[in-house]
């Protein structure tokens, strides 16, 4: 009979509070299923343990992930590679924490205990990360080799993580200050509003048809909420940034940027990947005033 982790957690420990007490969820999760902190982490033992179904593998538009909470059923996107697809699975496994929380609506918005949609969000997702990649040996990793893409590739096989995935717990668990950032080509929306305006004048002399993608920030991971990077911000073109997403090579450089409110000299690592017939880019950026041993990229 299937044993709701979520409830077992809170009967032991009582209503979650804080992040500590998801992070701790994590744990109690992997000692449960009699698994240790040494990657990479078994889930399979966490199902089995649990007398929960294996997770199912079918067709999710717009979604990575879904939870079937009576049953503990765990479906992730047929579409996505598998490492995350293991990732949702993590995720979804936070997911019958929260489920377990009494939910109350304030101003129309839904609410689990003390914490808003967008915040349970974010706590899945950590509470993921530190599920298949345990503080207690991933930040010993960090101390050694240092915050790089070197080490997100080395780390990424060690706990069977996607590269993404190891980078942006890098930076989210890590010292210093650094930032993950993915980068695509597109108009920001203002150019994408007027788009069929501008096509609409496009018979009249001199009016510009189309205005031109630009290589611009698509999401951006970081520890502290003092570091603004906008969404949408364009990349120079003569950034290290636009010289990986034109050439398809990995780049790195020490380089003066101007992204936010505030300009400063940036080590950017920048790995391209194909999406489509596009590149898109996602960036390691080690930060003005970042102090803390990083390593040399992936060159070394």
């Amino acid at each position: 009979m299937y044993m709701n982790p979520g409830k077992l957690f809170i009967q032991t420990k009582g209503i979650i509070k804080t992040r500590d007490d998801v992070l701790q969820y994590a744990q109690f999760l992997r000692e449960k299923a009699g698994l240790s902190d040494i990657p990479p982490i078994n889930l399979n033992k966490i199902y089995e343990y649990f007398n929960m179904p294996m997770p199912k593998v079918d067709d999710l538009p717009g979604q990575q992930g879904l939870l079937i909470p009576k049953k503990g059923q765990i479906i992730v996107n047929a579409e996505d590679p598998v490492l995350r697809q293991r990732f949702t699975a993590a995720h979804e496994l936070m997911e019958i924490l929260f489920d377990a929380i009494p939910r109350k609506f304030i101003g129309g918005q839904r609410w689990y205990g003390n914490f808003s949609l967008e915040e349970k969000e974010t706590l899945c997702n950590l509470g993921g990360a530190e599920l298949l990649m345990p503080q207690s040996t991933f930040l010993p990793e960090l101390k050694t080799y240092g915050i790089c893409y070197k080490t997100a590739l080395n780390l990424a096989k060690k706990y069977n993580v996607s590269v993404a995935a190891a980078l942006v717990n890098m930076v989210l668990v890590g010292s210093g200050k650094h930032a993950v950032v993915l980068w695509s080509w597109k108009n920001k929306p203002s150019e994408i509003s007027n788009k069929s305006c501008d096509e609409q004048l496009s018979l009249f002399p001199g009016v510009k048809r189309n205005v031109p993608k630009r290589l611009r920030v698509e999401w951006v991971m970081t520890k502290s909420k003092d570091i603004f990077i906008p969404r949408d911000k364009s990349a120079s073109d003569e950034s290290s940034i636009c010289e990986a997403a034109t050439t398809g090579v990995f780049t790195e450089k020490y380089e003066y940027l101007y992204l936010g409110k505030v300009g400063g000299y940036y080590r950017c690592e920048n790995w391209p990947f194909m999406v489509g017939n596009e590149w898109q880019v996602l960036s390691l950026l080690h930060l003005p005033g970042d102090d803390q041993f990083c390593c040399m990229g992936i060159r070394d």
